[in-house]
């Protein structure tokens, strides 16, 4: 089960976003039976739908963007006759999991959504006015329009690091044994916030959240996840070389700590003091 959860999980993506495009406006005029034109009555385009990518609580990857592409606001409708506005575009509204970036595709960074309910919105075209919007007192039968404007548009990088307070990093299993002391519950009874293999979320107080990544050597591709960490505790012993892959991914203000009898080289002047992460 673990194994699946793990080629499912998606924490990088790439994907194009369209806002809805407004509605044209209409040219037409009011006509009874037996009469002449009684003047213009076509109606303004609706707006299109706007575009919103919001962080949400209940979202843990970005697996839906891998499937589908692009993804596209609702179009506002054309104005009609009778002085009829057409409908405004339904807003899209597309979630991801808190701890997103977005970024556009030269990597500059447009959003960071790191609280529920943060928003990235690409905005909908404007309708277009009907000739009853060009009517006045020199030109009393209009017979232009315009046509709606196309809404916002952009391809954007998205980059999930999973927020956590604490990171457990260990070059072996060691580190489920820690979790079971400082949470006490057994580590693989617990229903994971993160259906990951080896990189799992769960609560260690009742606003902390602790990241474990049980087995280093196999789990490298998860260590950027530990950027957001306030304190990094290191379990067992690591090689320079190991080490090095590390700090790459250590954040400048995070506390270190050493568990136990580990030792962790110091290759970087960013790591000033080791502490002992208390048993």
């Amino acid at each position: 089960m673990l194994s699946k959860f793990i080629s499912s999980f998606v924490d990088s993506a790439k994907a194009h976003f369209i806002a809805g495009a407004g509605g044209d406006g209409k040219t037409s005029f009011l006509r009874q039976k037996f009469r002449a034109s009684m003047g213009p009555d076509g109606g303004n385009g609706g707006k299109g739908g706007d575009l919103k990518i919001t962080a949400e609580s209940s979202i843990f990857d970005l697996y839906k963007f891998k499937k589908i592409k692009p993804f596209k606001a609702e179009d506002g409708q054309p104005g009609g006759k009778n002085k009829k506005s057409g409908k405004n575009g339904k807003t899209l509204v597309l979630k991801v999991p808190i701890g997103t970036v977005l970024k556009d595709m030269d990597d500059k960074t447009i959003k960071k959504l790191n609280g529920h309910g943060q928003e990235f919105t690409l905005k909908g075209g404007r309708g277009g006015k009907g000739n009853r919007s060009f009517a006045s007192s020199v030109n009393r039968s209009p017979r232009k329009h315009t046509q709606g404007e196309m809404g916002d548009e952009k391809s954007l990088k998205m980059n999930y690091f999973i927020p956590c307070d604490t990171a457990i990093i260990s070059n072996d299993t060691l580190c489920l044994d820690v979790h079971e002391k400082l949470t006490g519950r057994r580590y693989e009874n617990m229903v994971p916030n993160y259906p990951i293999i080896g990189v799992k979320v769960n609560k260690l107080k009742e606003n902390e959240k602790i990241l474990l990544i049980p087995n280093f050597d196999q789990e490298k591709k998860w260590l950027h996840h530990i950027r957001n960490a306030k304190n990094i505790v290191f379990i067992g012993s690591f090689k320079n070389q190991e080490f090095k892959e590390i700090q790459k991914n250590i954040p400048t203000k995070s506390k270190i700590f050493t568990y136990g009898l580990s030792k962790i080289p110091i290759l970087s002047e960013n790591i000033t003091e080791i502490e002992k992460w208390p048993n």
